[in-house]
């Protein structure tokens, strides 16, 4: 009979732990992939039985040659679902650095189809984490990993005022004229003011100096207004520019990269990006070649435009400067954000990674980052973040996320006007009795124990069903012993149909799910109000007190 995998309910990693620190990887990750699916006849009966399933992956959706093959006998199927964990028979050697699919047999049926794709999941046993964890310092992508060669500045401008630090170096900029902060390209940015004229600053330093020699600047910027400003700027010698990175204004508006050993000067235009737009974030990325005697501009991981140039760059005493040359000449109106020096060239996949599609990237100096098929958990100097490498404090989730709401309504403005349609303003009705019928119950958490949280305390792959079961039993006296699972508490129920609906998270397919605590708070809240708009209206109709008489 031919046989149809309905659905792949889930992929999940057999459980694990990872330390996220600057030091060792301590475990070695087990290669499992947990995986839940439904079988059915051709006539959508679900199967039931003990079935041998054969379990193939290959590198391509249709076609190919299979990576990895495994054999499962006597697999427990009720009511159409099984539950396995793949790697018990074949260990899991497959690199999980691209795309995989995977299928099911049934006996000697044919292969079912389409093939599976894995989910994100099982890529965290490539665990980018392992190959970050003993770097002192990392960008968030970094193909070569190289882009920290080189460095010698980096300022993320995180700082919401005041000075800025180089976390790569000791090159702190001063703040003049109050430059404020406003949200970045990766982060938050510096936020500059034409007409305050506003930038920072540090006075000569070798770090900065160039020279007859290869170096690189980039930086992400957002022009508020048109251009006609300094980016970066380090000047002035006997009032010669040693270089600068800037927007020109007027009818040809370009960015420009421009260096100096006088009499010497060469300027290049980013004219295969054209007029810098407002209103947007753009990358920018210039470079001088001493080897190939050239100044280069590129936007946008763009076309490259280059000038022959060959007199070298004047290594002056000039301050470093970023949105103006002081004290007020041409000023920056506009964001500027991550700005890098490098002591060489980058190569073009490394500018490719710093653009990252558009996306940016950033420098953290210390730490650990995890980085599974696009979304990242960041571990920087005793901080972490969910979502973003920049954590700054004990725990940082990614804001404005476009598939996790949870994370806007968790970390920032749940009720403030500007984040909520403010409809109008009631006097609350019935929230008192609706949450009044709801029993309170005394509850305790249940420790649970998966079979492989026993399989890996057992340290063995293929360990008996007894033996699982009593590891099993025994966490599970271990758990019930812990504070969060002996501690008794009180609340609500969502099995209970007395509890209101408006309070309530679903699955897509209707069941409950739990609790929206946001939207519980503002009904009690709307319960405590009108129970004490009840308690003025009895207390309205009450008779006026006696006066009491003295005793005669």
């Amino acid at each position: 009979m031919r046989h149809m995998l309905l659905h792949t309910v889930k992929f999940l990693l057999s459980a694990y732990c990872l330390v996220l620190s600057a030091g060792v990887l301590h475990a070695q990750v087990p290669h499992f992939i947990r995986y839940q699916g439904t079988l059915v006849d051709s006539n959508n009966v679900p199967l039931e039985g003990n079935l041998n399933l054969t379990f193939r992956l290959y590198g391509v959706a249709t076609g190919g040659t299979a990576l990895w093959t495994e054999t499962q006998t006597a697999v427990p199927v009720s009511r159409g679902t099984f539950n396995v964990l793949l790697g018990q028979m074949t260990l899991l050697t497959l690199p999980f650095d691209k795309d995989y699919w995977l299928t099911t047999q049934v006996g000697t049926d044919a292969e079912m189809s389409p093939r599976q794709r894995l989910t994100s999941v099982p890529y965290a046993y490539r665990a980018e984490v392992a190959e970050r964890l003993n770097q002192a310092s990392w960008f968030e992508v970094d193909t070569a990993g190289t882009l920290t060669t080189g460095l010698v500045a980096y300022w993320k401008l995180d700082e919401p005022s005041g000075s800025r630090a180089d976390v790569k170096g000791g090159n702190t900029l001063s703040d003049s004229n109050s430059v404020t902060s406003k949200l970045g390209k990766k982060g938050d940015a510096a936020q500059f003011v034409k007409a305050n004229s506003q930038y920072l600053s540090m006075a000569d330093n070798p770090d900065l100096s160039a020279g007859d020699i290869n170096f690189t600047i980039a930086a992400w910027v957002y022009l508020d207004t048109d251009p006609g400003a300094f980016i970066a700027v380090k000047c002035c010698t006997n009032s010669n520019y040693e270089y600068f990175l800037a927007s020109i204004g007027g009818a040809n508006s370009r960015f420009r990269f421009h260096v100096e050993n006088p009499p010497a000067v060469a300027a290049v235009n980013a004219n295969a990006f054209g007029v810098p737009p407002t209103g947007q974030w753009i990358f920018v990325v210039a470079w001088h070649d001493s080897v190939n005697n050239t100044i280069n501009i590129q936007i946008n991981n763009g076309s490259v435009d280059s000038v022959a140039y060959s007199a070298g760059v004047l290594d002056g005493t000039g301050a470093f400067s970023l949105g103006a040359l002081p004290p007020s000449t041409d000023a920056f109106n506009g964001r500027i954000d991550e700005v890098g020096f490098w002591k060489r060239v980058l190569t073009a996949q490394e500018r490719a990674d710093l653009f990252n599609g558009g996306s940016g990237n950033t420098y953290n100096p210390s730490g650990s980052l995890w980085i599974q098929n696009g979304s990242m958990i960041s571990y920087i100097m005793g901080n972490v973040g969910i979502g973003t490498g920049s954590a700054g404090n004990i725990l940082t989730v990614q804001q404005h996320s476009p598939t996790d709401p949870i994370a806007d309504s968790w970390t920032t403005y749940p009720s403030d006007r500007a984040n909520k349609e403010i409809l109008r303003t009631v006097n609350p009705h019935g929230y008192l009795e609706r949450i009044t019928v709801c029993p309170i119950y005394e509850w305790r958490r249940k420790p649970i124990v998966s079979d492989e949280e026993a399989q890996q305390a057992l340290e063995t792959r293929r360990p008996s069903a007894e033996a699982r079961e009593a590891k099993k039993r025994e966490l599970l006296l271990e758990k019930a012993k812990l504070p969060k699972f002996s501690q008794k508490r009180v609340g609500l129920s969502i099995d209970d149909p007395d509890v209101p609906p408006e309070i309530l998270v679903f699955n897509p397919d209707g069941t409950k799910a739990g609790i929206d605590l946001l939207a519980y708070l503002g009904y009690l809240h709307a319960a405590l109000k009108e129970a004490a708009m009840k308690l003025e209206e009895l207390e309205s109709r009450l008779p006026p007190s006696p006066t009491h008489r003295g005793n005669r």
